[in-house]
Parts: structure tokens; C-alpha cells; sequence
């Protein structure tokens, strides 16, 4: 995975790393009605965290 640090002002001090392409691609879409966990969604946070920094 190939990764470009973007500046976001000339006068900023903080920089933010993208990636040329999308860390995961999502296999099938969550309807409306299905019932989403928190637990669900810390557990997506934690998974994009460590894709990101690979």
C-alpha cells in the first residue's frame, strides 16, 4: 500500500496521510433494519486504525 502525506495549509502544522487506494472494499451493504452494536462499529474503528497504519 502506497502512502502520500498531504499537507492540509501551508501555515499548519499537522499533516494527514492518505492512501493512493481504498484500504477495504465493502463486500455487501447493511440495510437500514439490520441492527448495528456498538461493539460493531468499535470493532470497525479498530480494524480501518490498523489497516491505516500498516
Amino acid at each position: 500500500m502506497q502512502q502520500y502525506i498531504k499537507t492540509k495549509q501551508q501555515h499548519s502544522l499537522s499533516t494527514t496521510r492518505v492512501t493512493k487506494e481504498p484500504v477495504k472494499e465493502v463486500e455487501t451493504l447493511v440495510d437500514d433494519e439490520t441492527p448495528v452494536s456498538w461493539e460493531d462499529l468499535q470493532g470497525l474503528a479498530w480494524t480501518l486504525f490498523e489497516e491505516r497504519i500498516k
